[in-house]
């Protein structure tokens, strides 16, 4: 199993300035892939439209394979004397994002010339571990130690990533191969629990239903006291803190000036601040679900992004498209601040590693479908906060009705019903069992086997009979032997 972890790191400003002229060597080198690349197709099409223009003495190479080389890169004064691997690494950072291009590009667009440059990828070569400690340099470029702290046992990596954050914090993150095995995918644990019973599943099906607040709403009735973490007064205060720091932001028309810079250093403090209160509350609440009893957690599958856009659209839809502006952009705040797919992303990964399914259900119906009598109808829900059926007269909390309605569903979903035997064969694809199933008449002139039967009657000629227009009834009623009368048409 790989097993990933990030470290804070505390460089000195030495130490920052050679880790700032690396990351400069790796940006200079990965744009001049980019450009050479740029070059080249625009060589190739030139030579396409006029093979004329093209010199004989410029290679114009037809391989679509990636190309990996940089050594003519380093006569380039531009580039600092940084060691091979530091350079290596900004190739290996274009040959990533071109791999992401041609894998998916309507997601990964076709790599652009990069302005400054994240993180600084280091081979093994160029650090080592000494008693939790992280020595980083080579026999032409010495940093030195850095400190470290290391919250939990780790391995020895391949490769380390060292990254700057926009608040000025550092930060070190690797991976390595752990001895115990990788975990089963979500086919294994279906057929798993599938092959258990449903009878096994009783009580360790749990339903989430995620929201603004409370953010997540259990099943079960528990409180996993995000609320009082995500809503508390700590979070109250860096909110009214950041309000006014974006409005001292904007007063600062000056783009150069060291005061706007101190001001968006304070900026970004206080967003990853309000993000790690965040991160720690999902943790240990994601940790509490996957060390309890239950084995399958039911999520509803929602498109945050496009619930969001449809909420900051000039023309929006659905339930909140009768609300001011300014009360829709709220709740798109609110949204965004609670990281409802982050919490998902958390809990897969924490479920994965502990054996256990999270399964994503469709959402529709299930905060207007009472849990108990399954009576489905608007009116169950008068307004925001309370949720009475109107069929069985049961009053319950919205959110934990909806959480287990979803539970509900996930059984359900992992164990199936048979179908009824009634109905002819080729219902279910019709729309039902119950639904019949309309059958195909015969050409005139055909034999038709023994068991099959037109769905319509057909006269003596082989033709159908048009029973339902007016004129035709009428000539049945006085008879075959009246002749037709004529069309006010005919001549």
């Amino acid at each position: 199993m790989r097993i990933s972890v990030r470290f804070r790191i505390y460089p000195t400003p030495i130490q920052r300035w050679n880790f700032g002229i690396a990351l400069e060597a790796q940006r200079l080198i990965y744009n001049a892939k980019i450009e050479q690349d740029r070059l080249q197709e625009w060589l190739q099409k030139r030579a396409v439209y006029s093979p004329s223009w093209c010199l004989q003495n410029i290679d114009i190479s037809t391989d679509n394979k990636i190309d990996k080389t940089y050594a003519k890169f380093k006569s380039n004064k531009d580039i600092p004397l940084v060691p091979s691997p530091i350079l290596r690494g900004g190739i290996d950072k274009y040959v990533q994002a071109v791999r992401n291009h041609m894998h998916n590009p309507k997601h990964w667009r076709k790599p652009r010339p990069q302005r400054a440059m994240k993180g600084l990828l280091l081979s093994r070569r160029l650090f080592r571990f000494r008693n939790d400690q992280l020595w980083v340099g080579s026999s032409g470029w010495q940093v030195g130690q850095l400190r470290m702290k290391v919250h939990r046992p780790h391995g020895i990596p391949a490769m380390i990533v060292i990254r700057e954050t926009q608040a000025g914090r550092w930060f070190c993150s690797f991976s390595w191969e752990d001895d115990r095995p990788d975990p089963p995918t979500d086919r294994t644990l279906k057929k798993q629990l599938k092959a258990a019973g449903e009878g096994a599943m009783t009580g360790k099906v749990l339903g989430m239903d995620r929201g603004i607040r409370p953010v997540v709403a259990l099943s079960t009735g528990e409180d996993l006291g995000l609320d009082d973490i995500l809503h508390g007064r700590s979070v109250k205060r860096l909110l009214a803190c950041r309000r006014r720091l974006k409005r001292k932001l904007s007063r600062q028309k000056d783009l150069g000036s060291r005061r706007r810079l101190k001001t968006k250093r304070q900026l970004a403090r206080n967003i990853e601040r309000q993000q790690d209160i965040r991160w720690d509350a999902f943790r240990k609440a994601v940790h509490q679900l996957v060390q309890g009893p239950m084995e399958v957690f039911v999520m509803e599958t929602l498109k945050l992004k496009g619930i969001r856009k449809s909420l900051l659209a000039k023309t929006p839809a659905g339930r909140m498209g009768t609300q001011p502006r300014e009360m829709r952009r709220r709740v798109a705040r609110a949204m965004t601040r609670s990281s409802l797919g982050e919490f998902a992303r958390m809990l897969r990964v924490a479920a994965s590693r502990a054996g256990k399914l999270v399964l994503g259900v469709p959402p529709q119906h299930s905060s207007t479908t009472c849990s108990v009598c399954g009576h489905n109808s608007p009116g169950n829900r008068p307004d925001r906060d309370t949720f009475k059926c109107t069929a069985c007269h049961q009053a319950l909390d919205p959110d934990i009705n909806a959480a287990r309605n979803l539970a509900q569903l996930g059984i359900r979903t992992l164990f199936p019903k048979p179908k009824s035997p009634a109905g002819p064969a080729g219902a279910k694809a019709r729309g039902g069992a119950d639904r019949p199933v309309r059958g195909t008449a015969s050409k005139p002139g055909t034999k038709t086997s023994r068991n099959e039967k037109p769905s319509h009657r057909v006269n003596p000629v082989g033709q159908r009979q048009a029973t339902n227009n007016p004129a035709a009834r009428a000539v049945k009623h006085l008879g075959t032997d009246q002749p037709k009368q004529p069309s006010s048409r005919s001549t």
